[in-house]
């Protein structure tokens, strides 16, 4: 039998605070349509509970912050690979979770709910606690949106605030 009334239990109603850190692991150098260019390792985390990621917004720097095209287009495509564990990444074993569908204007939205290859992984990016390492590649374009070559020109990526960072809708 039960007996009334059932009293619950508080819960204590706070924020939850998304750290993000990361590095360089780019290389010296890279060729024309080179493809998964590894650019950076991140590392997410939460203070207490768990956010769902749904896109991750990169900026590009490098040639392209002359403007009017030229390095618009040096970079084509940005992915975001999940780590499996090893700090390293190796296409093969890491996951790949998602790929903008264009690089373009310096910035490249990467869809983290459209490319999950494993049909039993969730439909965005859970982060928790424990630290989510994340590699983020690039495919190296020929031609800017200036019509020029991209070869003697210099792109990087970076994660430029919190607003690149968009939970679920």
């Amino acid at each position: 039998a039960t007996t009334y009334p059932f009293v619950g239990t508080n819960v204590a109603i706070e924020a939850i605070y998304l750290s993000a850190s990361g590095f360089t692991v780019a290389p010296a150098g890279a060729g024309q349509n080179q493809t998964e260019v590894p650019f950076l390792q991140l590392e997410l985390k939460t203070s207490s509970d768990f956010v769902n990621i749904d896109k991750i917004r990169f900026r590009q720097y490098g040639t392209v912050d002359a403007g009017g095209g030229v390095g618009d287009g040096d970079l084509t495509k940005m992915s975001v690979w999940k780590d499996n564990g090893d700090r390293v990444f190796t296409p093969a074993n890491d996951t790949l979770l998602g790929s903008s569908a264009a690089f373009a204007g310096g910035s490249a939205l990467v869809d983290l709910s459209a490319g999950a290859l494993d049909t039993t992984a969730l439909p965005y990016l859970r982060v928790s606690t424990a630290a989510t390492r994340l590699f983020v590649t690039g495919d190296i374009g020929v031609l800017d949106r200036a019509a020029g070559t991209t070869i003697g020109h210099v792109a990087g990526l970076r994660l430029a605030t919190y607003d690149d960072i968009f939970g679920l809708n």
